[in-house]
């Protein structure tokens, strides 16, 4: 009897929702955490390589939590990458990610965003949400302020929160309510419509920022690397940095298999246990 009326209630406020026409982007939360002022930004993900798109996201989130969202302040952006045991085709070591995430982010005037590399020193592959916990206990001490980590992502990334398998339900609850999410629009992943749909999201929007760019990109990783194997130009798509230590080291040039990702394997033993 709980479950139908759990279920009911879910319905009902479906239908409000759906119905409030003044529903936007503008609804999600614009009030920071209660508890924290201060937000380090995140962006997890291979990075492989780094692109325009990963630096451009980051700096949308900035600017719409420092002109949208009081009393908060954003210490600074921070890229972590993936480590090798990830367990993704095609993913290159993470010395050679680093190294280019290092290029690219000095390429750039005023930097604000760094390189944190405690996840991808990791040698087998570590849950987002005990990424959060630990990078926000670094970056708390390096900053010597007691900080919050939020992490920054696309919403094709929101999107993987549906994919059966590869997120465990008290994980993305962990992540969402104690951490935030910063939602950056992406071509054919609706971010709006997700939440809608889909039932844990929806009940944990209140902490989910999202942003919409001012032009549509639809630059990734995927397509520099599909250029590269295709000698084709990626000139303005990375940095030129990139590109020479690309071309230097041979990164990219074959084909990608596939293999399966080692959260899959990873959330079965936990589920199991």
């Amino acid at each position: 009897m709980f479950q139908v009326h759990r279920l009911l209630r879910c319905y009902l406020n479906r239908i409000l929702f759906l119905n409030n026409s003044n529903f936007s982007e503008a609804s999600m939360s614009t009030s920071p955490p209660k508890t924290q002022h201060q937000v380090a930004l995140v962006a997890c993900g291979a990075f492989n390589p780094i692109t325009y798109m990963h630096l451009r996201m980051m700096e949308c989130a900035r600017d719409h939590l420092v002109q949208n969202v009081t009393n908060l302040s954003v210490i600074g952006g921070y890229l972590s990458p993936v480590s090798d045991g990830y367990g993704k085709a095609g993913l290159v070591k993470a010395t050679h990610r680093k190294q280019m995430i290092d290029l690219a982010l000095n390429s750039v005037t005023e930097q604000w965003i760094k390189l944190l590399p405690w996840e991808c020193d990791q040698p087998a592959w570590t849950p987002t949400l005990q990424v959060l916990k630990q990078t926000q206990k670094l970056i708390s001490e390096q900053e010597n302020c007691q900080c919050q980590t939020m992490l920054v992502c696309g919403s094709d990334f929101l999107d993987s929160f549906g994919t059966k398998g590869l997120w465990l339900e008290e994980d993305v609850i962990d992540i969402v309510q104690n951490h935030g999410l910063v939602v950056l629009g992406r071509p054919n992943f609706n971010a709006i419509e997700f939440i809608k749909k889909n039932d844990l999201i929806y009940s944990l929007r209140e902490n989910i920022y999202f942003v919409q760019e001012l032009v549509t990109n639809d630059l990734s990783s995927t397509k520099v690397r599909f250029g590269i194997r295709s000698r084709r130009s990626v000139k303005y798509l990375i940095p030129d940095l990139l590109i020479g230590y690309i071309a230097q080291n041979n990164l990219y040039e074959k084909e990608e298999g596939e293999s399966e990702l080692a959260p899959y394997t990873h959330n079965k033993e936990r589920m199991n246990k």
